[in-house]
């Protein structure tokens, strides 16, 4: 896909430090909650990441609740593999596992497909108990890709919503065009999963955004007046414009 702060490149810094899996303080606050996705001046990040509520690292284990039908079974192993194959995500099966896979006939809202919830967490944000349900009345019915976006959920992507994420698989409505993990998804896999270490700045039009994982820098500004009586202020370290 198009990334299109790649055309708009004003200076590139190549300092880079090591941070530990949380980004509070490094990455803006407002590009990591849900519903984020619009970047600075029109330009978009791909990913949204929860660090209130993630698995911690790429290792996810699950097991299947009792009853569960082997279509279901089948689909979440599919689901998995559509992770497996494309990142380093090691999903795998744990009879004590505190993540459950599980499917209702939730006959009155079918288009519910499937959904990530009941889910609990330590003080650092990680999971301690997640369940991925099935809808068996949704129409249409379930399917891998589906079954992958709530695996997404369960290593801590939030979803997406404006329609220019419509190719990503956490795109939240079920018109996403996704078949398995867009490099962008795999972004954000990496960055809350602790595989993103190093971020390497650089200026998109006024902001400083990480070249490898396109997050926007949370930076401290000095505003002044850019024009004697006018509303107008521009940083004078960076030259971002804002609005008294």
């Amino acid at each position: 896909m198009c990334v299109l702060w790649l055309c708009v490149i004003f200076c590139l810094s190549v300092t880079a430090n090591a941070h530990s899996t949380s980004q509070s303080g490094i990455i803006d606050e407002g590009f990591l909650s849900s519903y984020t996705g619009l970047n600075y001046e029109s330009n978009y990040i791909w990913w949204s990441i929860d660090e209130a509520y993630h698995n911690g690292n790429v290792n996810l284990t699950y097991k299947f609740d009792t009853g569960l039908s082997l279509d279901t079974q089948e689909l979440f192993e599919d689901g998995a593999a559509l992770w497996s194959n494309n990142t380093s995500a090691n999903i795998t099966y744990f009879s004590s596992s505190t993540g459950i896979v599980s499917e209702a006939n939730i006959w009155w809202n079918t288009d519910l497909i499937a959904f990530f919830g009941n889910y609990e967490v330590d003080a650092s944000g990680h999971l301690t108990k997640w369940a991925i349900c099935v809808n068996t009345a949704a129409d249409p019915a379930a399917t891998a890709v589906d079954l992958a976006h709530e695996i997404g959920h369960a290593f801590g992507l939030n979803d997406l919503y404006y329609p220019v994420h419509i190719s990503c698989l956490m795109y939240g409505h079920t018109s996403c065009t996704a078949t398995a993990p867009t490099s962008s998804d795999i972004k954000g896999f990496k960055l809350i999963t602790g595989l993103h270490t190093r971020h390497i700045w650089m200026y998109t039009n006024t902001r400083k955004t990480c070249y490898i994982c396109s997050g926007v820098k949370t930076e401290s500004h000095n505003y002044v007046c850019s024009d004697y009586g006018s509303i107008s202020q521009r940083c004078l370290l960076c030259l971002q414009s804002d609005c008294i």
